[in-house]
């Protein structure tokens, strides 16, 4: 008859308890690695320094920025939850050291057990966020959500037992707090965003915002439009394909329509800082905004703006003499058509319009925006339009 295998090989304490352990030590420095990767996207935009394209924004299911950029992620305004999480995995990343130790072994996995316990808990409720409330998924937050269920049924399977000492508990208290503090705080310094020169606070910006004058600004089909033309926020945007600010507004603009992808439009009218096409400009500040404006306009007309419009600015420090018309037909753009639109007066008038109008409402600098008539000069940060947006909505 076959015998049974030994009950000291699933202890704690025996060989295969320390390959274990490793492997818990493993999986707490992956998840510590993502926290932190997530706490970077986290910051990056709300500066308006994340791009267009994450690496894991795959489909409208599978979207980083609709998950980063919900009041879901913050564990306070300003704070994300994966900050708390890197500080969690180096806590347990830590338990699971001085569980090497065989004389806190015991002692060391009951308290990665417990905070386990809990981390799976919380995994449960943020999937049932991602399920019900926000109806997309963060690929790096699911791999998390593995880690924790794989890491609780690795403990379980050490089972360990025994009570613990008042002064243990402190002890780990004290290396769990003390990892969180230095991970929020260290991960904070990756947010480099303000709010204003006067260091004001986002809802303060967005009650000065809010009473300013309503400006009535035309919006027609025919203008360079993202978003449902059903929206109901309209933010116009007067901006420079050249214009490095610009570049900023439109990365915030696109983590903007990621957290209201319903309620926000985004119109752009080309305000080229040029002046080839702007008789409103003495000298060339930008040299190629004007054709990067006209490949925007004629990739429009097939269907192609948004491409076209998101890799010129994400390439705009290489931006030059014919690069617009070749991210335009990177985009879809037939090349034919395109390079006959770019060539055509029609094109040139279409962007002088739009300058003429910028004119007529003074605007003097790019990017100038307008949400629902209310004006603003210059870029704002992520929360500053999120405020004034949910005010807009109520």
């Amino acid at each position: 008859m076959p015998t049974n295998a030994n009950p000291a090989q699933n202890s704690p304490t025996s060989n295969g308890g320390t390959f274990r352990l490793i492997a818990l030590m493993l999986l707490a420095l992956i998840g510590l690695g993502a926290s932190i990767a997530l706490s970077q996207h986290f910051y990056e935009l709300r500066s308006g320094a994340s791009g267009f394209k994450s690496y894991c924004n795959i489909s409208s299911t599978f979207n980083c920025d609709v998950v980063a950029t919900s009041s879901w992620a913050e564990a306070l305004p300003g704070l994300p939850v994966s900050s708390v999480a890197a500080g969690w995995y180096a806590g347990l990343f830590f338990l699971y050291l001085i569980a090497m130790s065989f004389g806190y072994r015991k002692e060391a996995l009951r308290v990665a057990l417990t905070l386990t316990a809990f981390s799976a808990a919380a995994t449960l409720f943020y999937l049932y966020l991602m399920i019900a409330q926000i109806g997309t998924y963060c690929l790096l937050c699911l791999g998390l959500d593995a880690i924790n269920f794989v890491s609780l049924a690795v403990l379980i399977s050490l089972k360990p037992t025994g009570k613990i000492s008042m002064a243990h508990w402190k002890g780990f208290s004290a290396v769990m707090a003390i990892s969180l503090f230095v991970a929020v705080v260290g991960l904070k310094g990756l947010d480099t965003s303000s709010e204003s020169s006067s260091g004001s606070s986002a809802k303060e910006r967005a009650e000065s915002i809010m009473n300013r004058e309503i400006t009535a600004i035309s919006v027609s089909p025919d203008d360079l439009m993202l978003g449902p033309a059903n929206a109901g926020v309209t933010i116009v945007e007067f901006s420079d394909f050249q214009c490095p600010f610009c570049r900023i507004g439109a990365f915030t603009l696109h983590a903007v329509m990621s957290r209201f992808p319903k309620d926000v439009r985004v119109v752009m009218k080309p305000f080229p800082l040029d002046p080839s096409c702007n008789r409103f400009v003495n000298h060339s500040m930008h040299p190629v905004a004007c054709e990067a404006a006209r490949a925007a306009v004629c990739a429009a007309q097939q269907g192609h703006f948004e491409g076209t419009y998101e890799a010129i600015f994400q390439n705009q420090e290489s931006l030059a003499p014919g690069k617009s018309a070749e991210y335009a037909r990177q985009a879809g753009a037939n090349p034919a058509q395109l390079a006959s639109c770019m060539a055509s007066n029609e094109s040139l008038a279409r962007i002088q319009a739009t300058i003429e109008e910028a004119n007529q409402l003074k605007v003097q600098s790019t990017p100038t925006f307008y949400i629902n008539g209310r004006r603003i000069e210059g870029v704002e940060t992520l929360p500053v339009w999120t405020e004034v947006i949910q005010r807009l909505l109520r």
